[in-house]
């Protein structure tokens, strides 16, 4: 009866009922579209003021060379180098490519090496360490007849080429050469494509590849000698378990590096979401994580300052993450010990969350200006910029010990794709200018 009562009222027209019904629709409407303002406003407050970047779309490289950091432009024919400019002043020079585009950097202690021209067979350039930002002497083409190098990475002092041999770009050889070489030397063929190389505190190196696995040599030997071998004696790539020491299927490795000094501190990332480390002790490598994001192969050791020793120590691994959606993407952040071994029981957390470990790359208060920012671009190349380049705080009366009275933090920068470099300053991802 009470709803027929109601109806009743409404179909005779009740001045009253009308009145209140339409002033109630209108207040929440009103309602309705006051919170969708405060949320869009919300956003806005948060979005970083866009910047032009330096270096637009797609940087290769951040690679540390002379104490400067080094990236390009995929396809330009620009190097772009950061550090001290000679007048005590750090920023950014700029000098042309020895070989027009570019496709990759690489670097050791004494030499530079630029792959440029053709992506799909490029010209190998070295420039040494007499080399500075105004000429082009002491440039080497180092190619030496070698065709289809479409990949560099640099560990030790020596510089790793992978080379494609097959149409379908599936069977790759890697080769390899010192500083001081003039020719190549096959170190192994039938393999997939080369996605990293690192060094340990031993002086042996890693080579990663995408699919195969990784393989470890010697190299104080001639040939170098393979860590593992198969039946016939080609190298063989290191044992893979889980964290219960089971053998695990060879992951696709995007990308390695020595997080430390020791012959313990070769960390990689996979495809899937692993996070991998050296076990030296029992000569393979050991899943420390899974689970996690796309990891690209970035990666990065990020330092805090340590009030009681006045030293940066390690504390983090940033692990730059792609993907094809819209956000999700940037970095993680994973718990590291005293030689930059990912802890046991850490998982890659995003920057800043609540999730996120006691020290984070960025306040918990400055995430919202991260998701507006970084967070929205896939990360291909990431760096804390050492002392070398961009030197940190000293004490003023004794040079050789580090003070941060003001929570003072390192440079970081990150190169995305199509969104150009990318800078970490004050707490704000922003594009580098």
């Amino acid at each position: 009866m009470k709803n027929k009562h109601i109806l009743s009222c409404s179909q005779n027209g009740n001045p009253f009922l009308r009145f209140f019904t339409l002033t109630c629709i209108l207040f929440l409407t009103a309602l309705a579209v006051s919170c969708n303002q405060d949320s869009i406003f919300a956003d806005i407050s948060v979005e970083p003021e866009p910047k032009d970047p330096r270096i637009e779309g797609s940087p290769v490289g951040l690679v540390e060379f002379n104490n400067k950091v080094w990236t390009a432009g995929r396809g330009s024919s620009k190097l772009h180098c950061y550090g001290d400019m000679g007048d005590a002043t750090i920023g950014w020079l700029t000098r042309p490519s020895p070989g027009g585009a570019v496709i990759s950097l690489g670097s050791t202690t004494d030499c530079l090496y630029v792959l440029a021209g053709n992506p799909v067979s490029g010209t190998l350039w070295k420039i040494d360490t007499s080399e500075n930002t105004e000429n082009t002497e002491n440039t080497i083409n180092i190619t030496y007849g070698l065709s289809r190098i479409q990949t560099i990475y640099t560990a030790g002092d020596k510089v790793f080429a992978g080379v494609s041999t097959s149409a379908d770009n599936k069977t790759w050889s890697v080769y390899y050469a010192a500083d001081t070489a003039t020719s190549w030397t096959l170190l192994m063929e039938n393999t997939s494509m080369l996605t990293g190389a690192a060094v340990d505190g031993a002086g042996n190196i890693y080579i990663a590849t995408l699919g195969k696995g990784i393989f470890k040599f010697d190299f104080s030997s001639n040939p170098p000698m393979p860590g593992s071998a198969g039946d016939d004696g080609s190298p063989a790539a290191e044992a893979v378990v889980d964290k219960d020491d089971n053998p695990i299927t060879t992951p696709k490795v995007r990308g390695i590096m020595n997080t430390g000094i020791g012959a313990d501190s070769i960390v990689a990332v996979t495809s899937n979401g692993y996070i991998l480390w050296y076990d030296n002790a029992n000569a393979r490598f050991k899943v420390k994580s899974q689970g996690g994001p796309y990891f690209s192969g970035a990666m990065t050791l990020w330092k805090r300052y340590d009030d009681g020793s006045a030293t940066w120590v390690p504390a983090l691994i940033l692990l730059g993450v792609q993907s094809s959606g819209t956000y999700n993407k940037g970095y993680r952040e994973i718990n590291v010990d005293s030689s930059g071994i990912p802890l046991d029981g850490a998982s890659p957390v995003e920057p800043g969350s609540l999730a996120s470990p006691a020290y984070s790359s960025i306040a918990r208060s400055d995430r919202s200006k991260y998701e507006a920012s970084l967070y929205k671009y896939s990360v291909v190349s990431i760096m804390q910029v050492s002392d070398a380049v961009q030197p940190y705080p000293r004490d003023s009366q004794n040079t050789s010990v580090y003070v941060n009275p003001s929570g003072w933090q390192p440079l970081i920068l990150a190169s995305t794709v199509n969104a150009g470099l990318q800078s970490l300053e004050n707490g704000l991802w922003n594009a580098e200018e």
